[in-house]
């Protein structure tokens, strides 16, 4: 009997009945549940490595911190929202304030809850975007959302390296502040790169190596690769918008998040410490929890942000309490984005 399987999803393997199409489901969920088992893990460790001092910062918690954290966060949201909205409108895609951030929302509930992580959330916003434009610009509108990360990386990345070096002086008189340095700098460095790459392409591509390599892949994806680059050319050209959202990124989204986990930590009992190390433990926790290791980074961003908070002297409990803390808030925003999606979809059925 013959057992290869060609790669069409409706041919079957005579061993398993499973179809091409049903066993990439299942390695999907696989690496779904790995990625949550491993999140859950992580920070099962964290309370009970600090159970007993954890659980008297959570008696003591001051909940009234809670109220000016969920509303900078709310702050973040709306700015991470209109600065995709301006990237929208380089490309000519005109939707409301209200879409763009309900969309937001609706990313971060669907890269949490399925299979394939973030790129589930950006299907989704892809999805209502491509209704919005024309046949041809498809591909414009939906690379916004590639362009959006990409700017939020490069921000993230780029304050790390800047802040690991202003830090330095800080990061050595803590515990095991030589490998922050180190992860600040390397950070930097590659936030630094992408903006190279990203921003000077057309130079790049004169080079010949990458030259045909370019070309191999434009005729491979039947020019969308140039497309891409058009589109690239257009933000480029677009230069005062991008610095209006590199600047909005920078203080509404990313420096942000640390007064965020400063109000998160007050309630915990941490009413001190340096601005350097909320700043600082923010941005190396959100850049962990970039790489997708676990469900919207949950787990790995609390690791480094406790660790951090350790190394610069903050009670175990605190440090533990103020992280969870922090990804309990964006879980409950994530969750949100879930009503948004219903409610579209009910308005969607009336209609």
């Amino acid at each position: 009997m013959n057992t290869s399987a060609q790669f069409d999803s409706g041919v079957e393997f005579p061993e398993t009945g499973d179809s091409v199409a049903t066993i990439g489901k299942k390695r999907n969920y696989f690496w779904f549940f790995l990625r949550m088992g491993v999140a859950v893990g992580i920070i099962a460790w964290l309370v009970s490595s600090n159970y007993k001092s954890f659980v008297d910062a959570l008696r003591g918690f001051d909940f009234r911190w809670l109220l000016p954290a969920a509303a900078l966060y709310l702050v973040h949201l709306c700015a991470g929202a209109y600065r995709w909205r301006m990237l929208l409108r380089v490309q000519n895609v005109h939707i409301s304030f209200f879409e763009t951030f309900s969309l937001t929302l609706q990313g971060f509930f669907f890269s949490m809850v399925i299979p394939g992580g973030s790129l589930g959330g950006d299907v989704v916003k892809a999805a209502f975007i491509v209704k919005r434009v024309e046949k041809g610009s498809k591909l414009v509108g939906a690379f916004t959302i590639l362009m959006d990360r990409i700017l939020g990386m490069i921000t993230l990345f780029s304050l790390a390296g800047v802040l690991g070096v202003l830090s330095y002086g800080f990061l050595s008189k803590v515990e095991g502040g030589l490998w922050f340095f180190m992860a600040s700098i390397v950070l930097g460095t590659v936030g630094m790169l992408v903006a190279v790459g990203l921003f000077m392409h057309r130079l790049l591509e004169s080079v010949p190596p990458i030259g045909w390599m370019v070309n191999f892949l434009d005729r491979l994806t039947k020019g969308a690769v140039h497309r891409m680059m058009d589109a690239m050319d257009a933000f480029r050209d677009a230069w005062p918008v991008l610095i209006k959202c590199i600047l909005l990124t920078l203080f509404l989204i990313h420096l942000l998040l640390a007064l965020v986990v400063y109000c998160l930590a007050c309630g915990a009992g941490e009413a001190g410490g340096e601005p350097k190390a909320y700043i600082l433990s923010t941005t190396l926790a959100n850049a962990a929890g970039s790489i997708p290791l676990t469900p919207s980074g949950t787990g790995t961003r609390d690791l480094v942000m406790v660790r951090f908070f350790i190394a610069s002297g903050f009670g175990k409990g605190v440090a533990t309490a103020t992280a969870l803390a922090f990804s309990g808030l964006m879980l409950c925003f994530n969750l949100l984005g879930g009503v948004f999606f219903m409610f579209r979809k009910l308005k969607t059925s009336k209609k």
